[in-house]
């Protein structure tokens, strides 16, 4: 078992987690950061805005009704499992690109 230590963080940088207690390789990485030895991703900050936004759509979803035509239904579900996702998961995809104006036909 990893023995765990107290983090070394200087008490002039702010930090939520000051009297958190670190594993080794915890503490080797907030050293690597301390020591620079990391650097922030390019467009870092659009993915997380990004993600952010994709977890408060999760947060409102609704549920709804609709009436499909059976053999739709199945259409949709063999093409849901060809993808390996839930097929209300494929539904909802597929309306979010439409209604967002990227869902694109094929020839």
């Amino acid at each position: 078992m990893d023995k765990k230590i107290t983090e070394k963080r200087s008490p002039s940088v702010w930090s939520p987690y000051v009297n958190q207690v670190l594993d080794a390789e915890e503490q080797a990485i907030e050293d690597g950061l301390a020591e620079g030895l990391y650097v922030e991703t390019p467009g870092q900050d659009a993915k997380m805005q990004e993600w952010k936004e994709a977890v408060e759509n999760y947060k409102k979803k609704k549920s709804v009704t609709v009436r499909i035509y059976e053999q739709t239904l199945e259409k949709l579900r063999a093409k849901a499992l060809e993808e390996g996702l839930p097929y209300q998961t494929l539904l909802s995809s597929i309306l979010h690109k439409y209604v967002n104006g990227r869902l694109v036909e094929r020839d």
